[in-house]
C-alpha cells in the first residue's frame, strides 16, 4: 500500500542520520537504475462499468520494488500533476525487462465519452533513470449504458484536493442511473432517505450497514433518474503525508436498488504535500418550488455556497412573474420579493429559504429566482446564480385565506418573546381564530389542537393584520425548534389550510448566543444584521447592525424615529422579504428556515431594531435614555421596536 512506500523512505533518512550503510546512486552507476513505463492501456465498458487493464514494464538495468499505478479521467497527470488518481492498484517488483499486467477494479461513470490516462508510481516511491516516462495516454472511453429498471445509485465521481489551511475538500458525485426517483422524505418526519457517507484515513474498507460515517449527507430530496448531486466533505485535520477515504451511498439500504454492489468508492489516496490555492465562494440554486396556496403562491429556494471560500452576507430574489429570464435589478418591487442572508454561507454550506407572494394576482406566471441578486459577492462562476422558470396558475377562490407571513424569536437571558404576524389574504373576512406556539419540535405541527401557548384574535378583514406576542419565562438551557400556527382549531374555513404555519425558528438557551453567533474574535461585533428601517440609540442613529457589549448581547432600541428625521439615504438592501421601495411588505415577505437571518415586519406594528454599542456605563446610559425616550414620546409618541434573534 501506499503509505508502505512513505514508511521506507522515512526509514531511509533514518538510516542516514544516525551513519548506517545505505546504497545511494550516483551518476556513475545511475544506468543500474529500474524505469518503469505503462506500455497499454484500455477498457472493457459494461453498462455505467468500466474496467481498465494496462501493461507496464521496467525498461531500467535494475529491479524495482512495489509500486501504485492511478487511472485518471479526463486530466493529463503529466500536465497538470493532479493530487490522486483513482482507480488504483498495486504492481509487485519488477526485473529488469518485466512486464506486468495490471487490472484495476470497476469504476462508474455517467453516459458520456472521456478521456483516460494511467500513471505509474505517481509518488515517486521509485528512484529511476527517466522519471518522465511514467504517463500513458490518453485513451477514449464512451459509456452509453441502458438505464436499469428501478432505482440504481452509483458514486461517479470524487475530486480531492488539499486547501492551504491544512484541510481537505472531497466533491463526492452521486448518479441515479435507474429509471426510478430515489424517494426522499421531508427532514424530521422519520422517513427513510439515502444516506452518503466518507470515511476518512482508513486502509480497508467500511462494513456496510454502519449507521454514520465520519461525514454524512442524507437526500431529504431524493434524486431523479438520470440526474446526479454533488456533495462537498471538509476534512479539517487529516493525517500527514498520503492519506486515504472511502465513500458509501445508501449503506443502510434504505432504497432498493437495482444494483446493490456499485454503492462503494474507495480507497482515494490523496498526497497532503500538494496544495491547492481556494477558490472564491460560488452561490448556487439546487432546488427552486413554486407551491399555490389559496390565492398566494409560496417558494422554496435551497441554496448552496459550493466554493471554497465563505460567502458574505447577500440576498436571494424571487420574480414573481416573468416570461424570460428577468433582469433582477430593474424588477418592479411588487413583482419580486426577497430575503437577506446576512450570515453568508460557508464552504459546502446549505440553506432552506421560503418566500411568499402572499396577494398573487390571478392567472398563470413564470417565477425565477437569483442567489446573490445584488452581486455583493465576489464568485468563482457568476453565471450559475439564477433558476427558473417555475410555472404556477392562481385561480380565483373565494373565502377568506390566514397566512403567517412572519415569525421572530427574542431571547433575553432565560426568557423568549415569541412575536407572529398573521395576514388575511383571502377576499373575505374571518371570525376569531387562535393562534398557537410550538415550543420545540422536530416536525411541521401538521394536527387540528392547541400548541404550547395560545391567544384568541378577532377576525380580520380582507388584507388586514396582525401582531401577536407570547412569553416563556424560565426556560431551561437548550436548544429549541420552535413555530407558529394560525387557526389551530380549524374554526375558519379558508381557501387555502396549508399556509397557516411557519418555522421552524431554531435557537439556543443559556449560551453565549444563538447558533450564528455575532461576534467575532476578540468579541469585535460583525455587522451581519439589518434592521428594516433607522433607529435612534442613544445620540447614535443606526442604519444597520448588531450591537454589543464587548459580549454578544442583542438590545432594544430607545427610539424609533421615521425616516425623514434623519440625515441619511434610507436603506436600499432588501430585507427579509421586505422590498426597500415598500416596507408595508404587502408584496412579498421572506423567512428563513432553519432560521439564522436577521428579521423586519411592517412599520405600523412592532418590530425589530438593533441598539448601538456605547461608551456610557450603565447608571448614565439608563438616565438618557429615559430622557430620550420622554421627549420623543411626548412629541411622537413613536412605535416601540424589540431585536429578534434568529
Amino acid at each position: 500500500m501506499r503509505r508502505l512506500y512513505d514508511i521506507v523512505r522515512e526509514n531511509f533518512a533514518v538510516c542516514a542520520a544516525l551513519g548506517v550503510a545505505v546504497f545511494v546512486a550516483s551518476p556513475n552507476n545511475a544506468s543500474a537504475a529500474p524505469d518503469l513505463v505503462v506500455t497499454s492501456l484500455s477498457a472493457n465498458v459494461s453498462g455505467y462499468a468500466v474496467t481498465y487493464t494496462a501493461q507496464v514494464k521496467n525498461t531500467g538495468a535494475d529491479a524495482s520494488g512495489p509500486v501504485s499505478i492511478d487511472i485518471f479521467r479526463n486530466t493529463d497527470p503529466g500536465a497538470t500533476a493532479p493530487a490522486s488518481g483513482y482507480p488504483t492498484s498495486d504492481v509487485a517488483g519488477l526485473a529488469p525487462g518485466a512486464v506486468a499486467n495490471v487490472q484495476f477494479p470497476p469504476v462508474y461513470y455517467q453516459n458520456g465519452t472521456y478521456s483516460a490516462y494511467a500513471w505509474i508510481d505517481s509518488t515517486s516511491a521509485v528512484s529511476e533513470t527517466v522519471e518522465t516516462n511514467n504517463t500513458f495516454g490518453p485513451i477514449s472511453v464512451k459509456v452509453a449504458a441502458t438505464p436499469a429498471t428501478g432505482a440504481d445509485l452509483m458514486i461517479v465521481g470524487v475530486v480531492a484536493a488539499p486547501q492551504q489551511d491544512g484541510s481537505l475538500k472531497y466533491d463526492v458525485t452521486v448518479f441515479n442511473g435507474g429509471t426510478e426517483a430515489v424517494a426522499g422524505a421531508p427532514i424530521g418526519s422519520g422517513g427513510k432517505v439515502a444516506r452518503l457517507q466518507i470515511f476518512f484515513d482508513s486502509n480497508t474498507a467500511p462494513p456496510f450497514l454502519l449507521p454514520k460515517g465520519d461525514s454524512n449527507f442524507d437526500f431529504f430530496d431524493g434524486l431523479a433518474p438520470g440526474s446526479f448531486k454533488t456533495i462537498k466533505f471538509y476534512w479539517k485535520t487529516p493525517a500527514a503525508k498520503l492519506t486515504t477515504a472511502w465513500c458509501i451511498i445508501d449503506s443502510g439500504q434504505a432504497i432498493q436498488e437495482t444494483n446493490e454492489n456499485n454503492n462503494m468508492y474507495g480507497p482515494l489516496y490523496v498526497d497532503l504535500g500538494v496544495d491547492t490555492p481556494l477558490n472564491d465562494p460560488d452561490l448556487v440554486i439546487e432546488n427552486f418550488e413554486a407551491t399555490v396556496q389559496g390565492m398566494s403562491i409560496s417558494y422554496q429556494v435551497d441554496i448552496r455556497n459550493s466554493g471554497e471560500k465563505s460567502a458574505t452576507a447577500f440576498t436571494v430574489a424571487v420574480v414573481h412573474s416573468s416570461e424570460g429570464t428577468p433582469n433582477f435589478g430593474t424588477v418592479a418591487s411588487d413583482n419580486k420579493t426577497t430575503v437577506f442572508v446576512g450570515n453568508g454561507l460557508a464552504p459546502g454550506e446549505t440553506q432552506s429559504l421560503k418566500l411568499f407572494w402572499p396577494q398573487a394576482t390571478v392567472g398563470s406566471h413564470k417565477a425565477w429566482a437569483m442567489v446573490d441578486s445584488t452581486n455583493a459577492v465576489v464568485e468563482s462562476d457568476e453565471n450559475n446564480n439564477a433558476a427558473g422558470p417555475e410555472a404556477s396558475t392562481v385561480v380565483t377562490i373565494a373565502g377568506p385565506d390566514l397566512l403567517v407571513t412572519d415569525f421572530n424569536v427574542d431571547v433575553a437571558d432565560n426568557t423568549v418573546i415569541y412575536t407572529g404576524f398573521v395576514k388575511n389574504v383571502g377576499d373575505q373576512a374571518t371570525g376569531s381564530f387562535d393562534v398557537d406556539v410550538i415550543r420545540d419540535s422536530g416536525v411541521t405541527p401538521t394536527w387540528t389542537g392547541h400548541g404550547d401557548q395560545f391567544k384568541t384574535l378577532p377576525g380580520l378583514n380582507p388584507g388586514a393584520s396582525v401582531s401577536v406576542s407570547f412569553t416563556w419565562n424560565d426556560v431551561p438551557d437548550g436548544t429549541y425548534s420552535s413555530w407558529i400556527k394560525a387557526d389551530t382549531m380549524n374554526t375558519v374555513a379558508e381557501s387555502s389550510e396549508s399556509n397557516n404555519t411557519a418555522g421552524p425558528k431554531t435557537f439556543s438557551v443559556g449560551e453565549s448566543g444563538p447558533i450564528d453567533d455575532p461576534v467575532g474574535p476578540d468579541n469585535e461585533c460583525k455587522n451581519t444584521a439589518f434592521i428594516q428601517a433607522p433607529c435612534k440609540c442613544g445620540t447614535l442613529t443606526v442604519q444597520s447592525g448588531y450591537c454589543c457589549d464587548t459580549v454578544w448581547r442583542v438590545l432594544p432600541c430607545d427610539i424609533v424615529i421615521d425616516e425623514p428625521d434623519i440625515d441619511q439615504e434610507p436603506l436600499e438592501t432588501d430585507v427579509e422579504g421586505f422590498s426597500s421601495d415598500d416596507s408595508s411588505g404587502s408584496d412579498g415577505i421572506g423567512s428563513v428556515d432553519p432560521s439564522s437571518q436577521p428579521s423586519s415586519t411592517d412599520d405600523d406594528e412592532d418590530d425589530s431594531g438593533c441598539r448601538a454599542g456605547n461608551d456610557f456605563s450603565t447608571p448614565h446610559r439608563g438616565i438618557l435614555l429615559f430622557l430620550i425616550i420622554a421627549f420623543a414620546i411626548s412629541i411622537r409618541n413613536p412605535t416601540r421596536r424589540f431585536t429578534a434573534v434568529k
